[in-house]
């Protein structure tokens, strides 16, 4: 499938150019504005970049080539090596310009680059918190906003999830496979349904699905108090539970239970994760503590960030992966399709922008003219007594046309009553005014797409 190329950084090299918050002040009174960055270089600098970074997309317009190919399942192919292109040359300018990470707003469209920006600057100046948002295209990155590291929390269980299937097809184990544990490495102190649904079959079955024959012991898991003996033959009770129930917990229950077996006992543990994530090309994402280890100390969720480009590039080398087994995938998505979790952040972004268009969400769904997928994750609060994240990473389908969005709040401050809905409504408000920017023809500027 042959894509169009994307514009790479001339918006941002633009963006360079324009005058000061003053200055724009001055020329407009009425209007609030705040530029990404300011720049006091000389005009004949900022015009030889524009020149640059022209010749560049030339270049790379000309140099042609395809992205990989898509899966039956999703005929939408992501181009990805595109991507990676408009990325260096983001970095690159912001180098020369000597632009901070947090201040870098990339918009893929010139003409679109002063509007958004002012636009999400108003929507952002009273959000206390750290946002950092990245958004591809089929094309590649469409925008990019703050280029700092976030803590994953539990979008790590995504990419986890996707790292077993290609060690399953390694090792040629499939779904069925068990993976036996013992009750006594479950975590009773954590997010885990599946602990729950455990402890509520004194340890022989997660819902329907048995994984241990019943005890012999009368003794009640439940019960204030069990005997010595008794506690001490419970926690060496060998459980087999199938990776396909695994894999769903960890993803579509975000279980911590589920994700630090996957992580611990099934990879070798979270340096495994990391080392397979960077062969993939996500050199901007680390892994080194698992669940059990972030809630012992919160501050160690900062050991497990990345950037949110890395995160929407590893769902589009997801969504690409032609080889992947379609039956784990088919896991992995059940999970993830329109997440509950989701609802209120990215999902809501969405509708919000759809409803603007005069278009139903829930009528698109039923119609299959519109599919979301998403994985959410949300922290704990640091020593500063800030919540350290809010997270949301999405798929999203609109008729024949695919963006991913990852949206990252971190470090915000209030009590979790406060601080979770104040970055959700930043989270809507962002998404489903970058949406209408992404539903607007290139032809056609102001038209929405319906």
């Amino acid at each position: 499938m042959q894509l169009k190329r994307s514009a790479l950084s001339l918006s941002l090299v633009m963006a360079l150019a324009l005058p000061s918050v003053t200055a724009c002040a001055a020329d407009n009174a009425e209007e609030k504005t705040d530029v990404a960055v300011e720049v006091t270089g000389e005009a004949t600098e900022v015009a030889e970049a524009v020149e640059s970074a022209e010749a560049t997309e030339d270049a790379a317009a000309s140099a042609g080539g395809e992205a990989d190919s898509a899966t039956e399942a999703n005929p939408i192919v992501f181009n990805v090596l595109q991507a990676d292109k408009d990325y260096e040359q983001i970095h690159a300018d912001a180098m020369r310009f000597q632009v901070k990470p947090e201040r870098v707003m990339y918009v893929k469209r010139p003409t679109a680059y002063r509007e958004l920006t002012t636009k999400l600057n108003m929507l952002t100046q009273d959000f206390k918190g750290k946002l950092g948002i990245a958004v591809f295209d089929q094309d590649g990155v469409a925008v990019l906003r703050d280029d700092n590291s976030f803590p994953l929390m539990s979008v790590v269980k995504f990419p986890l999830a996707y790292v077993v299937g290609q060690k399953m097809a390694e090792r040629g184990d499939n779904l069925d496979t068990v993976m036996t544990i013992k009750v006594g490495e479950l975590d009773s102190n954590t997010h885990s349904p599946m602990y729950d649904l455990l402890k509520s079959s004194n340890f022989t079955h997660i819902g329907d699905l048995k994984v241990a024959d019943a005890p012999s012991s009368k003794d009640d898991p439940n019960a204030a108090a069990m005997s010595g003996a008794a506690f001490s033959s419970l926690m060496d009770r060998e459980l087999k539970i199938p990776l396909r129930t695994m894999i769903s917990y960890a993803v579509g229950q975000s279980d911590n239970n589920a994700c630090d077996l996957l992580m611990t006992r099934y990879l070798d543990s979270p340096k495994e994760l990391e080392d397979r994530l960077r062969k993939l090309g996500l050199a901007y994402t680390n892994v080194g503590y698992t669940e059990g280890q972030m809630l012992a100390d919160t501050e160690l969720s900062y050991g497990n960030g990345a950037r949110p480009y890395d995160m929407a590039k590893f769902f589009a080398i997801y969504l690409n992966d032609k080889d992947f087994d379609p039956e784990v995938r088919k896991v992995i998505d059940e999970g993830m399709f329109f997440a509950p979790s989701g609802k209120t952040r990215i999902q809501e972004g969405v509708r919000i922008s759809l409803e603007r268009s005069k278009l139903d969400l829930n009528k698109l769904k039923e119609s299959g003219e519109l599919e979301l997928y998403n994985k959410t994750g949300l922290g704990g609060t640091n020593s500063r007594g800030e919540r350290i994240a809010v997270n949301d990473l999405a798929y999203v389908r609109l008729h024949d046309e695919g963006f991913i969005i990852a949206a990252f709040a971190s470090d915000i401050p209030g009590e979790k009553a406060v601080s979770v809905p104040t970055a959700e409504q930043v989270v809507q408000k962002v998404v489903a005014l970058i949406f209408d920017y992404l539903q607007l023809r290139e032809d056609e500027p102001s038209a929405p797409r319906a």
